[in-house]
């Protein structure tokens, strides 16, 4: 009797150790990992509107690291990044090809910049639509469309929006009126090309969020962005 109460005991401690390294290595197949993302943010050296932009990621949990423009020089600047964040306010001119090399995934919010990453073709037009607050979402099932469909006010009040066309394995989520060519929220995913015939390294976005109106965001608008930075880091 003595030794059967011993065997029981054994039993439940065997039992109890094996839910407990259940519970402690999660899903398989999961990220389980409970710290948060951190995301590079590129913007100009001084001035302009990027804090409410920072401050809103940091509202998601990520962790913002901010540099000037002039610091990026390689693409083995972004390693070590969950995400990168290249805002409208950089001088483009300062930003090398390089990175759209990097195994990082990176959000261009400048549209000259979609020329330089390769995300529009070589001699693609690319501008502002400007006196608009709205966009036109294409492909409302995607989601980096927010759940939004139709018609959306992104602004506030009336502003500037970006827009780049789009090369032929992009996926367009939405555009400045009805013209697919002027494409303001687009992307690439991993593995596919780019307008330049280049392997896409990683997740590739662009935003259509021009430097001064951060303020005049709406909340579909910051719906919009925070899509963006969730599915760029979503490895799946």
């Amino acid at each position: 009797m003595k030794n059967m109460a011993v065997l029981l005991l054994v039993l439940l401690t065997l039992v109890s150790v094996t839910a407990c390294s259940s519970t402690t290595q999660g899903e398989p197949g999961k990220d389980n990992s409970s710290e948060p993302k951190k995301m590079l943010y590129y913007k100009r050296s001084e001035g302009g509107n990027d804090a409410f932009v920072i401050k809103h990621l940091e509202t998601l949990g990520f962790i913002v690291v901010e540099r000037s423009d002039n610091t990026l020089k390689s693409k083995d600047h972004l390693d070590g990044f969950d995400l990168v964040y290249i805002s409208d306010s950089v001088n483009a001119a300062r930003i090398t090809s390089d990175v759209k090399h990097s195994s990082v995934p990176i959000i261009f919010a400048q549209k000259q910049l979609a020329v330089t990453a390769g995300l529009t073709p070589l001699f693609g037009g690319n501008g502002t639509v400007g006196n608009t607050k709205t966009i036109q979402i294409k492909d409302g099932s995607h989601p980096l469309a927010a759940g939004l469909k139709g018609e959306v006010a992104v602004y506030k009040e009336n502003g500037s929006i970006q827009y780049a066309e789009p090369g032929e394995e992009a996926f367009v989520i939405a555009v400045a009126g009805d013209d697919d060519r002027k494409a303001v929220l687009f992307g690439y995913e991993k593995g596919s090309n780019n307008a330049l015939d280049e392997p896409v390294p990683a997740r590739q976005l662009f935003f259509y969020m021009p430097s001064g109106q951060e303020s005049n965001m709406s909340a579909d608008g910051w719906k919009l962005l925070d899509a963006a930075v969730h599915w760029a880091v979503d490895k799946k």
